[in-house]
């Protein structure tokens, strides 16, 4: 039997995968699930040039500290997997209220949704327990486009 927590953390990660999806459409860039999702990868950027693994991730309890970072726990398998890739994956955090009804409402002609996003890169410098992620670190639609442009410019390949 699943826990209230555990109903609503399979939630959170419905609606936050859906806003990821939804950026990355605002962007025209394509995305992919890796089945099964073994290696700590939820979804695939494809750009032009190659393709980003992306680790999705939300909470509703940790907040950031005074000197602007946070601290999330990682497991050692998906550290191993993703130190393996060519191309540093990213850890996209969505930061929700407990209260799924405070997540999105109305505003004007659309929805508001009363969430914040920030990402980290998972390279060489992650290791467990846990990824430094950095509140100046705001994830947006443009975040996708930065790192689009990132690639283009040949980042991420081993010396």
């Amino acid at each position: 039997m699943r826990s209230a927590a555990g109903e609503l953390t399979a939630w959170m990660e419905v609606y936050t995968r859906s806003l990821f999806i939804a950026a990355a459409g605002t962007r025209q860039i394509p995305t992919a699930e890796p089945r099964p999702d073994v290696q700590g990868i939820d979804l695939m950027l494809s750009y032009p040039q190659a393709s980003l693994g992306i680790q999705l991730k939300s909470t509703y309890s940790l907040v950031f500290n005074r000197s602007g970072t946070l601290q999330f726990p990682v497991e050692a398998k998906w550290v191993r997997n993703w130190h393996a890739r060519d191309i540093p994956p990213r850890l996209v955090l969505y930061i929700v209220d407990a209260d799924p009804m405070r997540w999105c409402g109305v505003r004007g002609l659309g929805e508001m949704h009363r969430v914040h996003a920030y990402w980290a890169t998972l390279d060489q410098q992650v290791s467990v327990p846990s990824v430094t992620i950095r509140r100046t670190n705001r994830f947006t639609a443009a975040t996708l486009s930065q790192w689009g442009r990132e690639i283009k410019g040949g980042m991420g390949g081993r010396p």
